[in-house]
């Protein structure tokens, strides 16, 4: 008997010790979990999973739990479509088992994972499958309304989205879900502005925009100002398109919202005039360009477009602060082109603060660098501004031969200015 016992141990052991170690990952997972240390929480919550699977398949309840979880914590992460695969196996876990979690919210959880991870069809699908069920809640509607509402607007059926969000709206009545009323307010914005009615555009971004910055949802203040924007280039009011351009850009940076900045980036380029007074948006690209979570492409972009607003408003003591960090990220991503602008642009600094001599090295370098690339107006003023250097320093030799090559660089409106001062310094020159 005593020998029987002994063998029904060790035959129970590994149970025993199997359900150790997932009461271990489980309880270790969720205290990461609730610290939002989602990157260590979610390959605990995968590991418990198929712990679970293998050695007790039919404990359905651990299996949902930790998959359930999973999503979740891919889902903080912001990792969409492996949160949709995770909440798609929860889904199918609890249709085996009744009255195991609320279906409709996991629905809404693949849904929206679906949303996110840029699966437009998919999305469609599983918002409608959830809003059949019967007993929602206004506030169940109300988001489930808003998720297809933004579906719609992803794949640019602008009425149905708009018909969607006055859905939502009208459960979300004494709610206080003032996320999805600011949220509606930029569906209604791209409704109208896809329909040319221009002024309710202006007035729901204008809306969204203000609430979101008083409430500081930067996920909504960046699309609002950049509906604000688009509104502003629609109506061709350049200045304006480009102030919104700017604060959505800044926006998105300081929150790492870093996605599209190149795009909102170039529609900055498009509309920024030959002079005005940056000094506060050189300032503040010079100061988001430092952030350490930022990829350095992106700040590649902030040194780019603090060294220009600095040259239009012809700031040049931050200009060669701003140029010189630039250079160097440049230079570190062996990006030629950017590399030889910002030279350029300590070349334009050093000639201004009367640095002469430092001035001809640089605009040397400038010149070498730029004849890569198809800015011909830079290669001319590099080639002006090392001419006027030396003719400071009394090189008039190479002052002219400088002038002489700027002149040959210039676009035609420049021609007649420099070929005066050409006939300058040659004069100089035979002296």
């Amino acid at each position: 008997m005593k020998y029987k016992l002994i063998f029904a141990f060790l035959l129970l052991f590994p149970l025993y010790s199997f359900s150790a170690d997932l009461d271990t990952t489980v309880t270790e997972a969720f205290e990461l979990y609730s610290v939002n240390n989602y990157a260590e929480a979610a390959p605990m919550f995968e590991e418990a999973y198929y712990m679970a699977k293998k050695n007790s398949a039919k404990d359905v309840s651990s299996r949902f739990r930790t998959s359930l979880y999973a999503g979740l914590s891919y889902r903080g992460l912001g990792e969409y479509s492996q949160a949709k695969a995770w909440f798609l196996v929860s889904l199918a876990l609890a249709e085996k088992v009744q009255d195991l979690y609320d279906k409709p919210t996991l629905i809404a959880y693949v849904a929206e994972s679906a949303r996110l991870a840029g699966d437009i069809k998919e999305a469609e699908e599983y918002y409608t499958k959830a809003l059949l069920y019967e007993d929602l809640t206004d506030r169940d509607k109300a988001v489930l309304y808003y998720g297809l509402a933004e579906t719609n607007r992803l794949s640019e059926h602008y009425s149905l989205s708009k018909d969607n969000c006055d859905k939502a709206l009208n459960y979300a009545t004494g709610l206080k879900l003032q996320k999805i009323l600011s949220s509606c307010d930029i569906i209604y914005g791209e409704y109208y502005r896809t329909h040319k009615d221009y002024a309710k555009a202006m007035f729901y971004f204008g809306r969204a925009a203000d609430t979101s910055r008083a409430r500081k949802y930067s996920d909504i203040l960046v699309p609002a100002l950049n509906g604000l924007g688009l509104t502003s280039e629609a109506l061709h009011h350049s200045d304006a398109a480009r102030e919104y351009f700017e604060q959505s850009f800044f926006v998105a940076v300081e929150n790492g919202a870093i996605d599209n900045v190149d795009i909102i980036y170039q529609k900055i380029m498009k509309y920024m005039p030959e002079k005005g007074s940056f000094k506060y948006q050189g300032d503040k690209s010079l100061e988001l360009a430092g952030l350490e979570f930022l990829d350095d492409d992106t700040s590649l972009l902030l040194y780019n477009l603090s060294a220009l607003y600095y040259r239009l408003g012809q700031r040049y003591v931050e200009l060669y602060t701003a140029a010189e960090e630039g250079y160097n990220l440049a230079i570190t991503l062996s990006n030629s082109q950017a590399a030889a602008e910002f030279v350029y642009d300590m070349a334009l600094s050093l000639y201004h603060a009367k640095e002469y001599e430092e001035c001809t090295a640089r605009s040397e370098e400038a010149i070498w660098r730029l004849k890569s690339t198809d800015k011909r107006d830079l290669i001319s003023n590099a080639y002006y501004i090392q001419a006027e250097s030396y003719y400071n320093l009394g090189y008039y030799d190479h002052a002219y031969s400088a002038i002489n090559k700027a002149v040959s660089y210039a676009k035609l409106a420049d021609y007649e200015r420099l070929n005066k001062r050409l006939n300058e310094i040659k004069a100089k020159a035979d002296k």
